[in-house]
């Protein structure tokens, strides 16, 4: 049979006992919010500057060069932010049932449609014809670059919290970097379908 010994504290320096501070329950999924609202809200105001450019020229002239961004590959970049948000909260869903290893998966998975997005990007423009020395070229590299930075930002959030994650710092009683970084790469998967349609669809 086995006592446990309580700890012992005399009266008089009960007065001296300081109450730790209290834990501020969310801190890194509000700064995420709060940050993936300033980065759509940014994005946005960027796409505002080339449709307004674009609606000066087009009633009098072209725009962009005929065929000169193929719809086949933003469609099947499209599809993969889709994917990639079912990934994201199949990771959430995983880490809260403490399933690290099919959480670590779906983040893979994220990452892969990341690095297709970025060749994909890549091989679009290359294919395009368009320079930055012209003033439609150089609007349209800006809004796909500015998307670029952003998702490049998102994938690099995802990627620290898979290794988060992995070093299991993540669990089911704690899933906050995890949410957190499906925040953020909602905002990164919003300002694409707003580049898609404003840039590729309506040219």
């Amino acid at each position: 049979m086995s006592t446990e010994l309580a700890t012992y504290v005399p009266v008089d320096e009960l007065d001296d006992l300081v109450a730790p501070p209290p834990a501020r329950p969310h801190v890194l999924l509000v700064a995420t919010l709060l940050a993936s609202v300033a980065a759509v809200a940014a994005y946005l105001g960027v796409i505002a500057v080339y449709l307004a450019e674009r609606a000066s020229v087009v009633p009098d002239d072209e725009w962009l060069p005929s065929g000169a961004l193929d719809l086949t590959t933003p469609n099947l970049m499209l599809a993969g932010f889709g994917l990639s948000l079912v990934f994201m909260h199949w990771s959430v869903q995983a880490i809260g049932n403490d399933d690290r290893r099919h959480a670590w998966i779906a983040l893979a998975l994220v990452l892969v449609v990341g690095a297709y997005y970025f060749t994909g990007t890549g091989f679009l423009l290359n294919q395009s014809g368009l320079t930055v020395s012209e003033p439609v070229g150089a609007l349209v590299y800006a809004a796909i670059g500015a998307h670029l930075a952003l998702a490049g930002a998102g994938l690099f959030y995802t990627a620290v919290m898979a290794f988060r994650t992995l070093g299991g710092q993540y669990s089911a009683k704690d899933r906050e970097g995890l949410v957190s970084a499906t925040v953020f790469w909602w905002a990164v998967a919003i300002t694409y379908s707003v580049l898609w349609y404003a840039i590729y669809i309506t040219k």
